[in-house]
């Protein structure tokens, strides 16, 4: 072995280590699966409380923005209440729960812990959605948003909650044609709501990449992007909690809308990410990918690459369930084949921030199966069973922050594949884990049911 490479070892060793530190670690003692941890971080996410919960408890760790530890709390869980999520403000942490199942009260739990004090309280909040039910949780820093659906009326609710006991509401119905994209048929007699929420900071989960209509918070204003409603275009409503004003505007990529309104072969999907708009859109002719100023509305960047000609812009190759599911390629597919699958099915887009000042971008596609089969022998009433499978295919490429130009070269792992690899050998219950930003860091946090304690560890 040479010298130089000999000398590099110690380096590489110190960066191996540095990126999965351990810097906290506390026995608990608790047993089981249903064991849970959530965290809420304060709007500028330099400090965070982690909740770890199980059947009857709950305990707080307040981390601040030098990965200290510096308060703990423990409180009572009272059974089937769910945790919500909450927000922190003025030295204190406002956390968020509500009791599930039959014959509960319709209100909300709160707990409000005093970081400074080191004393907690909590009070009952009636919480009474008629005819509404829940969409998503939003912890917004320094606010708690419950955006709620009203089928009946195609309304959309917005609970604001911030301190103080204080609770806003922002209301808003939904045109004919924009609740049925927002909507799809549940197998029954009524429709269900199609909306995803993203923290653009955190690694998207791969299965939710396909989902057309996404929720924003960004700068007191909760964004919703629609690209179920109109192709060719990102339908943008924006809800200002602060001012209870709704707005709309459209980015209009392609002329798909009126050249060929009704194209069956055509498939587009975006993302947010740091004030820039992707756009990603398909046909048995070509992929095009769009970078716009998410304001204004201007582009920025534009790629395209042909069916049958070179992709230039990849840094990986098209793989059958490859970057969107995880699991080893079993071909490598041509780009034609990429797009018929994504225009047959949905089209994948996830942005991520990347090391070095690099964008990650994963571009594929995601289709769900749904085979009928039938059995039964002779002279027997046949019996039917379903079967779901989800095929995926796509790549990923590399582009520079500011510039926004392809950056060539092999794409290093990210976050959530080291996790992967760390916690191979670690026992952790199903939802016994959180990834969150801390003081300019990403920290994850896991539950070690072998060992009996919660871990914090840097990435």
């Amino acid at each position: 072995m040479s010298k130089s490479i000999l000398s590099l070892l110690p380096l590489l060793l110190a960066l191996s280590v540095c990126a999965q530190e351990k810097f906290y670690e506390e026995p608990i003692g608790w047993r089981g699966k249903s064991i849970e941890l959530h965290t809420i971080s304060d709007r500028e996410k330099l400090n965070s409380c982690l909740f770890l919960c199980n059947g009857d408890s709950v305990r707080a760790f307040v981390l601040d923005s030098k990965q200290a530890v510096i308060q703990h709390f423990y409180f009572n869980r009272l059974q089937s209440e769910q945790f919500l999520g909450g927000f922190m403000k003025g030295g204190k942490v406002y956390a968020f729960l509500q009791p599930t199942g039959p014959n509960t009260n319709p209100i909300l739990h709160v707990w409000v812990l005093d970081i400074v004090k080191g004393t907690h309280s909590d009070f009952v909040v009636l919480f009474d959605m008629r005819h509404e039910s829940a969409v998503e949780e939003i912890s917004c820093g320094d606010r708690f948003l419950y955006f709620a659906v009203n089928k009946k009326e195609s309304q959309f609710t917005i609970y604001d909650f911030g301190e103080d006991q204080r609770i806003d509401t922002l209301h808003y119905s939904f045109e004919n044609g924009v609740w049925k994209a927002l909507t799809e048929y549940d197998g029954n007699f009524g429709r269900d709501v199609t909306v995803v929420k993203i923290d653009p900071g955190l690694q998207l989960n791969r299965d939710l990449g396909h989902v057309p209509n996404k929720l924003y918070w960004m700068h007191d204003t909760l964004f919703l992007l629609m690209n179920s409603w109109q192709k060719g275009v990102t339908a943008i409503f924006s809800f200002d909690v602060q001012t209870k004003k709704v707005g709309l505007r459209k980015v209009i990529h392609n002329d798909i809308q009126e050249t060929q309104p009704g194209r069956a072969n055509y498939t587009d999907n975006s993302f947010l990410l740091d004030d820039k708009l992707f756009f990603v859109s398909a046909d048995d002719q070509k992929m095009d990918l769009q970078v716009r100023d998410f304001h204004s509305g201007s582009l920025l960047r534009e790629y395209t690459a042909r069916s049958f000609g070179d992709s230039l812009f990849i840094n990986t190759p098209i793989d059958l369930d490859g970057p969107l599911s995880g699991k080893k390629s079993r071909e490598q597919p041509k780009l034609w084949q990429l797009l018929k699958m994504m225009y047959e099915g949905s089209s994948v887009l996830i942005v991520s921030r990347e090391d070095s000042g690099r964008i990650g971008l994963t571009i594929g596609a995601w289709k769900e199966e749904t085979t009928l089969r039938r059995s039964g022998g002779p002279g027997s009433a046949p019996l039917y069973s379903r079967s779901t499978s989800i095929e995926s295919s796509g790549f990923k490429l590399l582009m520079d922050s500011t510039t926004l130009e392809h950056v060539p070269g092999p794409v290093t792992r990210g976050i959530g594949d080291r996790i992967v690899d760390y916690r191979k050998k670690i026992s952790i219950p199903p939802a016994g884990e959180s990834l969150f930003e801390n003081g300019g860091k990403y920290v994850y946090a896991y539950y070690d049911r072998d060992e009996h304690k919660i871990v914090l560890t840097n990435f």
